[in-house]
């Protein structure tokens, strides 16, 4: 009887180990095959751009802003402006509130010429003449974590969420047919990246499309990792500054409240 009972564990335990023997065979040829497919579509081999914004608004791009060259030799001379910050923070004080402890600066306040996008592109499309290019800018140049699916043309890469209106007239060129569409355009050939956006034009009653243009370059994931680290050592005096006249309104709200508390009867 016992022998018969070490018999029946030791089949349980064979058992097991093979359903997790499966298991494991089961995730290695799953793996296997995401990565063969992933290859196929171009992670491997990625190109990187990185942009420097044009003049907004403008028919076609035309040279505005600090250049990518200058942010990578950091030459840029960026001016901290203490009365815009401190008048900034002050916004807060109106509505009774203080941006939060080790809080960003928001880039409103900084020289709106002080802008960049990057991207990463797949170096293949899939069967539908499609790839994923996936979008960074800002403080967070190097993270690449907006990605769409564009459409490859020979000329072009797009993006477009359409349908979002009625049509009005003068604007349907730019939108293939929805002038409400939001739509990212990177021309093959020049490398100008052009942003559209919508918006709502109240005195019309309809949506119109802005679009800012951007003149790229193709980069690689060293330099995209530079140019983000030079981004933030330009920002790191503003923050400083920032979170300076911060603390000093959060302390004024807070012996604020603590005087209204002490005069309180119940």
């Amino acid at each position: 009887m016992r022998l018969h009972r070490k018999s029946s564990a030791t089949e349980k335990h064979c058992l097991f180990e093979m359903k997790k023997l499966t298991i494991l065979l089961t995730m290695l040829v799953a793996t296997s095959s995401w990565a063969a497919e992933n290859s196929d579509l171009g992670w491997d081999n990625q190109i990187y751009l990185a942009c420097e914004a044009g003049k907004p608004g403008a028919w076609s791009y035309k040279p505005w802003g600090y250049t990518i060259k200058d942010l990578l030799e950091n030459k840029i001379d960026l001016k901290l402006n203490k009365k815009k910050l401190k008048k900034g923070v002050r916004s807060y004080e109106r509505r009774g509130v203080a941006p939060a402890a080790g809080g960003r600066v928001p880039l409103s306040y900084i020289d709106k010429k002080f802008h960049f996008v990057a991207f990463r592109i797949l170096d293949k499309a899939n069967k539908d003449n499609e790839k994923t290019i996936c979008k960074s800018s800002h403080r967070h140049l190097d993270a690449f974590s907006e990605c769409k699916v564009y459409k490859q043309t020979l000329k072009f890469y797009t993006w477009r969420s359409e349908n979002l209106g009625p049509l009005v007239p003068g604007y349907s060129d730019y939108c293939d047919n929805y002038d409400s569409c939001d739509k990212d355009v990177i021309s093959r050939d020049t490398l100008i990246y052009a942003d559209w956006r919508s918006r709502f034009a109240g005195f019309s009653g309809k949506n119109v499309a802005d679009v800012d243009r951007y003149q790229c370059y193709v980069s690689n994931l060293d330099e995209i990792n530079k140019l983000a680290t030079n981004y933030k050592g330009y920002l790191k005096p503003f923050e400083e500054e920032w979170e300076r006249y911060a603390s000093e309104l959060r302390l004024k709200l807070r012996l604020k409240k603590e005087a209204i508390i002490d005069k309180n009867k119940i």
